[in-house]
């Protein structure tokens, strides 16, 4: 699970997605860390976890619809003068 947390994040970055379709993978985080005994632990390659991950994923997506609704704006903005 942690490899698809990792590509998605990395994805985000690049890929205008929303984020119902990270869904799945806070499902999985939240199934995980369910028990207040499991410890989080550092991917072995990364050193970073895979909640981690996935709050970066979903970083990612906002930033670019955060940008996206910029340049909407920005656009809609200049023809309309």
């Amino acid at each position: 699970m942690g490899t698809m947390a990792y590509w998605e994040m990395l994805s985000s970055f690049v890929v205008d997605q929303s984020l119902e379709d990270l869904e799945y993978l806070t499902a999985v985080t939240e199934f995980l860390s369910d028990g207040s005994d499991k410890m989080i632990c550092p991917n072995p390659w990364t050193g970073v976890c895979t909640t981690l991950f996935v709050v970066l994923a979903r970083l990612g997506c906002l930033m670019r619809h955060k940008r996206l609704v910029q340049q909407i704006s920005h656009i809609t903005n200049t023809t309309s003068v």
